[in-house]
């Protein structure tokens, strides 16, 4: 992730706990409201003299809160006791993990860890905007702990009948009844379950190359695969 674009500062006003490994920030801008698109990161730094170091966005824009944000990070990003009121020095945004298609067309979003927090972003977008296609949440993590923003999307999964949450994880205790191991190995029967389907990828490297290949040896178009890795 790399980039020239505007500069501002921003103020952190809210920040909870998402995992035992990450932590969910909101972050306001001071100064005229923040343009993005869903799917774009910052590059954000605690001084100017600091190297900056991208997050993605975690949320749509809203109107009822202009140029606030919500970001989904490790523990041991930035500084781990960073308090409410505290302002950093940020650029952006970029970042080319953009819905392609007219909106209808199926929706296949598959994450590993914070790499969920731009999809969420897409999520909500989506939703919001009150499309009609098929939307389904791949997201892979270690165990249920690790389920980032789990109620929201539980929710969501039961409210919104054309979206599915599918978690699997990959050291699950033996009570989980849901989806094990990576999310590899459950691509497959998802996209061959929605048929014409925009695949977003986020996570480690790894994850979205071998996702990509996969996808790409059963056909998906080049096109329809939109993947970013951290």
């Amino acid at each position: 992730m790399s980039g020239s674009g505007s500069e501002f500062s921003v103020e952190l006003t809210q920040a909870k706990s998402l995992s035992p490994r990450a932590r969910g920030l909101r972050l306001r801008v001071l100064g005229p409201a923040l343009d993005w698109q869903p799917g774009q990161y910052l590059e954000l730094s605690l001084d100017g003299s600091s190297p900056p170091l991208p997050y993605s966005i975690a949320s749509a824009p809203s109107p009822t809160q202009p140029g606030e944000f919500d970001l989904a990070i490790s523990r041991s990003a930035l500084a781990p006791d960073l308090a409410v009121g505290a302002v950093l020095q940020a650029r952006g945004p970029y970042g080319s993990l953009l819905r392609r298609q007219p909106r209808g067309a199926p929706l296949l979003l598959v994450a590993g860890g914070t790499g969920l927090a731009p999809l969420r972003a897409l999520l909500q977008d989506e939703f919001a905007r009150g499309g009609t296609g098929p939307v389904t949440l791949l997201f892979g993590c270690r165990n249920e702990a690790e389920i980032l923003w789990r109620q929201e999307l539980e929710a969501l999964s039961a409210s919104e009948s054309r979206f599915r949450f599918e978690p699997s994880l990959s050291r699950a205790e033996h009570a989980w009844t849901g989806r094990r191991g990576y999310v590899q190995l459950h691509l497959p029967e998802l996209l061959d379950a929605m048929p014409g389907a925009e695949v977003y990828l986020c996570g480690l490297s790894e994850m979205v190359k071998e996702c990509r290949a996969l996808l790409t040896a059963r056909g998906q178009p080049p096109e329809l695969i939109i993947g970013e890795a951290y």
